[in-house]
């Protein structure tokens, strides 16, 4: 599906959405409110991030992306804090992540989240890569009564469905942003 995605997307539509959905997302309360920021380095089919990740930095927050277990089979991302030009390494899926970072938190201890999306709902139910990754490093919030950190998706308005199936372990989006809007999921 990645390849087929990536094939339709030309550099110029990407770039265009990208740009106007990391305005929006940039001008907007989730962000100004937050100072500690997960993000993520963007596949070919994913809208880029590099906008958001560079405007955190220079906004003097703190951006932090996830890092994976080194044991395969452990599916809890840790954040490393990302420092402008440092050195990033390609994980086993080919995403990037910071090769050391001086600081690595657990996800609950952020402000915010910006996640990857492939598919999305108005319920903010999400449909990720398929690893679970996020689910399962997200799993502790379902338990917690004050609900940080917020969870953003980032898609692209056409990746909108009328309802997704739910699993017991997904973990709800707060906000869907796209290239023509903030959506705050209900």
């Amino acid at each position: 599906m990645r390849n087929k995605l990536t094939a339709l997307l030309t550099p110029e539509y990407r770039q265009t959405s990208s740009y106007a959905a990391s305005q929006a997302l940039l001008q907007s309360k989730l962000i100004t409110k937050a100072q500690h920021i997960g993000c993520y380095f963007a596949l070919p089919h994913e809208m880029d991030t590099q906008i958001i990740i560079t405007a955190i930095q220079q906004q003097q927050k703190y951006c932090y992306l996830p890092i994976l277990a080194p044991d395969p089979k452990e599916k809890i991302l840790r954040f490393g804090l990302y420092l402008a030009g440092a050195r990033l390494q390609a994980n086993r899926f080919n995403i990037y992540e910071p090769a050391t970072s001086p600081i690595i938190v657990a996800a609950t201890t952020l402000e915010l989240i910006i996640l990857p999306v492939l598919a999305f709902d108005n319920t903010g139910t999400r449909l990720g890569s398929g690893g679970g990754f996020y689910d399962q490093t997200l799993a502790l919030l379902a338990h917690q009564k004050l609900r940080q950190p917020l969870l953003v998706g980032l898609a692209y308005s056409w990746q909108e469905s009328h309802k997704l199936p739910k699993m017991s372990y997904d973990i709800s989006l707060d906000y869907i942003v796209t290239e023509k809007a903030i959506q705050h999921c209900h």
